[in-house]
């Protein structure tokens, strides 16, 4: 508040008092500032404070006051409150306005660099980060008009598989139709946002380009060494196993290792389905690391999933 003011006057040999009235001051401008960068990763949240700026020069937070918005349709992230999340991105203003003063403050969500798929696994990002990957697909999963696939970084090895999930928008006007993204054996640069699902690794995409073809590699294990923290998702090869239970519930058969009986797998008939007899022995099982938590809870689920006849070798 401004300080009243004494005016003394001598009118007629009489001093006179007169009070000023007391005048508030008003908002001359706001400030808005990040506790953070101004440039925060998918994933990662920014504070924001809002002052304002008083006409006699003084000034006081406001940020629970104010009424803050993001400008632009689509922005690249959320704002609860004054919490910025980067979601995606892209650039937005932070809009906030005090007693008819306005403040704008701009935030960059820089795109994804490539990451390898490795890095993923290993979990260097935050689940919802974006992903930009450079993949060789080497499995592929209908599902209704959905496509879903499996790709490794070249090379293949531990932890390098994933499962992508099919996030893209139906086409309107056709009948919603997708095609498949690619074909086992491309090589493709996949946009996405990375998420634990289920119980595994998982991309859910929304862009995939074909940027050429390599030959997808599948990783030679015995049954004991099928660890489903480091194999999660990646093309591997099961050697020397034979069928100990044929049946072992409506969608999976059992294997162990033909050397040491008390290490056994799951085979998943979720890309082919095969009935093999018990005590059948096959030279390796090829496909991706199935790993899925029942809906009821309890144990992983953990099996190799063949893509054809053909991965079960004699």
């Amino acid at each position: 508040m401004r300080r009243c003011c004494l005016l003394l006057a001598v009118v007629a040999g009489t001093t006179i008092g007169i009070a000023c009235a007391s005048t508030p001051p008003k908002v001359a401008s706001l400030s808005l500032s990040s506790s953070g960068s101004l440039t925060p990763a998918p994933g990662k949240a920014v504070t924001l404070s809002v002052r304002a700026v008083m006409d006699d020069g003084t000034s006081i937070d406001v940020t629970g006051s104010a009424v803050c918005t993001l400008d632009a349709k689509d922005p690249p992230g959320t704002l609860q409150g004054n919490i910025f999340t980067a979601t995606k991105f892209g650039f937005t203003n932070v809009v906030c306005t005090f007693s008819g003063v306005t403040v704008a403050l701009g935030i960059t969500v820089p795109a994804p660099l490539k990451i390898p798929i490795t890095d993923i696994q290993k979990g260097v990002l935050p689940q919802g980060a974006e992903v930009l990957v450079d993949a060789v697909v080497f499995g592929l999963e209908k599902d209704g008009i959905y496509t879903n696939f499996w790709a490794q970084d070249p090379g293949g090895g531990p932890y390098s598989g994933i499962h992508f999930r099919d996030a893209r928008t139906p086409p309107a006007g056709d009948g919603g139709t997708l095609a498949p993204p690619a074909a086992e054996g491309d090589t493709v640069l996949v946009h996405g946002k990375y998420a634990e699902r289920s119980g595994h690794s998982d991309v859910s995409f929304d862009t995939v380009t074909v940027t050429g073809t390599a030959a997808p590699v599948a990783a030679p294990l015995r049954t004991g060494e099928v660890d489903a923290a480091i194999w999660d998702g990646c093309l591997i090869a099961v050697t020397n196993v034979t069928v100990v239970n044929p049946a072992f519930d409506s969608y999976t058969w059992q294997i162990a290792d033909a050397m040491d009986p008390s290490n056994t797998l799951l085979v998943e008939t979720l890309l082919y389905s095969a009935a093999p007899a018990a005590g059948q022995r096959f030279a390796s099982i090829n496909g991706p690391l199935y790993v899925l938590q029942p809906k009821n809870g309890g144990a992983l689920e953990v099996a190799v999933a063949p893509r054809r006849a053909g991965d079960l070798v004699p």
